[in-house]
């Protein structure tokens, strides 16, 4: 097995012939600097008509789903026993402006038969 100590491993020795330290330093800061230009560049082009029309579908797919999401927590669900406690002791009558029943009103007479 080789012996390979850590002072052993120097960057330069891997560079090939006639190219030295500065030089590859210069070339990947050269790099660097052409990845951010280009992604600069990405970022603030022009959309073409097509990417832009699909923004809108999917920022309106999203507005619509926000909303449809807000109606949903928004809405109380009624029991259908609610309502009909509701209109019996007179709380729907009052909201609309029509005289509430007196409690103790009697039943008319004949009132509970059933018509044939």
């Amino acid at each position: 097995m080789i012996d390979v100590q850590s002072q052993d491993l120097r960057f330069a020795g891997w560079l090939p012939a006639g190219v030295g330290l500065d030089d590859a330093i210069a070339a990947l800061a050269a790099l660097a600097v052409a990845a951010s230009v280009l992604a600069m560049w990405q970022m603030l082009r022009p959309k073409n008509a097509f990417e832009r029309r699909l923004e809108q579908v999917v920022e309106r797919k999203e507005s619509l789903r926000r909303e449809a999401l807000a109606a949903r927590t928004r809405r109380q669900h009624r029991r259908p026993l609610g309502w009909m406690r509701a209109a019996v002791t007179g709380s729907i009558c009052c909201a609309a402006g029509m005289p509430r029943k007196p409690a103790s009103a009697s039943p008319a007479p004949g009132s509970d038969r059933r018509m044939r």
